[in-house]
């Protein structure tokens, strides 16, 4: 944590004065991020929490929000009473020509904090948990101590020009902690009520795939800590290897992280007793019934997603009691369903046949590719190419090299008699694919494949022999970023998309 006396000296470098013209230009890009966040837009009743109602940013905020045509309220202190009222001086908020913001006039109505739809609060700086710097004495607070970090009331954001995340703010009992933040160059959302984000306890609905050879500790621990859901692919692992994989990750972050466990996996069994025994807080299966372990892993605590290529099995899913599925379209990388449908068709299938949590899977590197699934339905996403090529990912950088070259049609789904698999050509493929086209037994395919065929590939970097799984977002990819850099592109390019949609 941070010492008051370092807090107090940003407090004061952040407060020291910028000229007018400057803080009119910095508002621009924050107040676009803050009416791009859906809870903005679906918003009517808005409350701008502001002590000192001089300051440009706020002005500025008034005039787009009265502009977009949304209520717009301002606290009037009355004696050791705050009153929110309706703001009805619009006329005399004109950009260049006057930026004194008069209080309500007389006679507007009053309104309880209950009717906000939507509070903004500036701040210095935020905390990762919503926490912020720069509360004064804390009176407007004190005031509105209805609105709380609880989860009751209305959203709040706060809003400042440059997010400096610190590491916790020191907190007062009257303290207001933000659902969302927003500055200029980014946003945070803290809490909300998306249903995949509700079960997994995190922050972002965005699941890393439990990939072989990719996904190990510091790949989890670093999704989880930007907000999404690590998983650890046990595919590749044994009990004792998943085991110390489990501490690193525990280690390494506090936020809740998972294990994907294929149920094809010889060590399925151990795999699974190692997950209990550890108390992991979720486990992803695949390739399997997901009712074998669902029951066990519940009464345990345990959060359970399973993975789907029909809308048949999310069916047996629903029965099985999981938490959440997730719907995997044939563009993925790795293992696929015999189904081979495309994401696009299978997501909205899913939808109509359950009403669990619903993730969306295959093809999705993107923000825009997370807005087109939460289209077809989904509420989250579990994306794997993009996260197998970041630096926290454990494949060999030869691997991930060749993988950036990648155009569209340089993977193919092979080894369909065995377990269809998304591969990259090379010379391995070359021989699956000549035994396939001559009518291969599924015995002699086995054989070819023979063990850790992947390992060679994607970890140790064989870029002949090895069995190369990637999906088929990879030919959109062009740089290796961190995880967490990842994440917020994601949520950063699906608000955009979002905000960016044609109206018909």
């Amino acid at each position: 944590m941070e010492s008051k006396k370092e807090l107090r000296k940003l407090i004061s470098m952040r407060k020291k004065q910028v000229p007018v013209e400057e803080r009119r230009r910095r508002s621009v890009p924050v107040m676009e991020r803050l009416m791009g966040l859906p809870r903005f837009r679906r918003a009517q009743n808005i409350l701008f929490y502001w002590a000192m109602q001089d300051e440009v940013s706020t002005q500025d905020a008034v005039i787009s929000c009265a502009a977009a045509g949304k209520n717009v309220f301002l606290p009037v202190v009355d004696g050791e009473m705050l009153r929110i009222r309706r703001f009805s001086g619009r006329a005399a908020l004109v950009p260049g020509e006057s930026y004194s913001i008069p209080e309500p006039v007389e006679g507007s109505e009053e309104v309880r904090i209950s009717d906000i739809d939507l509070v903004v609060v500036p701040g210095v700086a935020f905390d990762m948990e919503g926490g912020r710097m720069g509360r004064g004495k804390g009176f407007y607070d004190r005031l509105l101590g209805e609105v709380r970090g609880d989860g009751a009331g209305p959203y709040k954001v706060g809003v400042c020009f440059d997010f400096q995340v610190v590491d916790a703010v020191p907190r007062e009992p009257h303290d207001m902690l933000m659902d969302a933040v927003v500055c200029e160059t980014r946003t945070e959302i803290i809490r909300n009520d998306n249903r995949v984000c509700s079960v997994f306890g995190i922050r972002y609905p965005i699941v890393a795939g439990g990939m072989v050879w990719c996904s190990g500790w510091r790949l989890a621990s670093a999704v989880s800590a930007a907000g999404g859901l690590g998983l650890l692919g046990a595919g590749s692992m044994k009990p004792e290897l998943l085991r110390e994989h489990i501490a690193k990750c525990r280690a390494a972050t506090d936020r809740p992280f998972g294990v994907n466990v294929p149920l094809m996996s010889p060590y399925a069994t151990e795999l699974m007793e190692t997950v209990l025994a550890e108390k992991v807080p979720v486990v992803f299966t695949s390739a399997g019934n997901p009712k074998t372990w669902t029951a066990r892993l519940k009464d345990a605590g345990v959060k359970v997603a399973h993975v789907v290529s029909s809308s048949k099995f999310a069916v047996k899913c629903a029965e099985a009691g999981v938490d959440a599925v997730v719907a995997e379209g044939f563009e993925a990388g790795g293992h696929n369903g015999r189904e081979e449908t495309a994401t696009m068709v299978l997501v909205p299938q899913v939808r109509e046949a359950i009403s669990l949590p619903l993730l969306a899977a295959g093809g999705i590197v993107s923000g825009a590719g997370m807005a087109a699934a939460f289209a077809l339905g989904a509420e989250g996403v579990q994306v794997g190419t993009r996260f197998a090529l970041c630096r926290e990912s454990s494949a060999s950088e030869e691997f991930k090299r060749l993988c950036l070259g990648l155009k569209e049609g340089d993977t193919m789904l092979s080894l369909k008699k065995l377990s269809p698999t998304r591969l990259i050509k090379n010379d391995f493929y070359a021989q699956v694919q000549e035994a396939e086209d001559r009518g291969a037994s599924k015995e002699e395919l086995t054989e070819l494949l023979g063990r850790g065929r992947a390992r060679l590939g994607i970890f140790d970097g064989d870029l002949s022999a090895g069995e190369l799984e990637i999906g088929q977002g990879v030919s959109l990819i062009e740089d290796l970023p961190s995880a967490a850099d990842i994440v917020r592109s994601m949520m950063d390019g699906y608000r955009r998309a979002v905000a960016g949609m044609q109206v018909l």
